[in-house]
């Protein structure tokens, strides 16, 4: 899982990778059980109207 995410930290920021950069930490805060950055994350996308891309993944 490392590597994956390893690779989008060293992409470029701009907004086309934005948003998988954001799935990536909303996963890896999943792995890490670092429920502070995923519950932020999840506002986020709720008030984006993303939320059902992970709905499946919230406990």
């Amino acid at each position: 899982m490392r590597l994956p995410i390893k690779f989008l930290r060293e992409l470029p920021v701009t907004p086309e990778i934005g948003f998988s950069d954001l799935l990536a930490t909303y996963y890896e805060s999943l792995f890490k059980h670092d429920d502070e950055t995923k519950n932020e994350i999840i506002h986020i996308l709720k008030k984006g109207k993303y939320y059902p891309l992970i709905k499946d993944t919230v406990a």
